[in-house]
């Protein structure tokens, strides 16, 4: 590697101090409007290019849905690796970004490379939970 790239956090903590570094950075940022509590449902598509986004709160399913328009979107929704019967991964990581996409027309990639954490431990709990490095 050409520049140092490993973070080492109280163990196995690396990963929650980069989120929340990066959490604090993006709420400092003024040009950056948070709205929280919703899932994206949707990609709203005009003239064959993205116009926005259909959310629905997210506690409440049975809520209307709202639309968000913008020239552009970025889907982080996270993976896809839930969708397999045993994983590490969260409950969120249900593929539903992936879905999004697809619905909307884009072109999916690659889509069997699905990263797993290699040292996970199977004792019937779900998500799995994982041996880390930090042992």
């Amino acid at each position: 590697h050409s520049a140092r790239r490993i973070v080492h956090v109280r163990g196995d903590g690396a990963g929650a101090a980069i989120i929340a570094a990066l959490s604090e950075a993006v709420r400092r940022t003024p040009s950056i409007h948070i709205i929280e509590g919703v899932v994206a449902e949707a990609l709203l598509i005009e003239g064959g290019a993205v116009a926005g986004l259909q959310l629905r709160e997210a506690v409440n399913t049975s809520a209307r849905p709202f639309l968000l328009a913008s020239r552009a979107v970025v889907l982080a929704t996270g993976g896809i690796g839930h969708l397999y019967a045993v994983t590490t991964n969260p409950l969120e990581a249900s593929g539903s970004g992936l879905a999004i996409a697809a619905r909307a027309g884009a072109v999916i990639a690659d889509p069997e490379f699905v990263q797993f954490h290699p040292t996970a431990i199977r004792i019937g709990r779900d998500p799995a939970p994982l041996a880390t490095e930090a042992l």
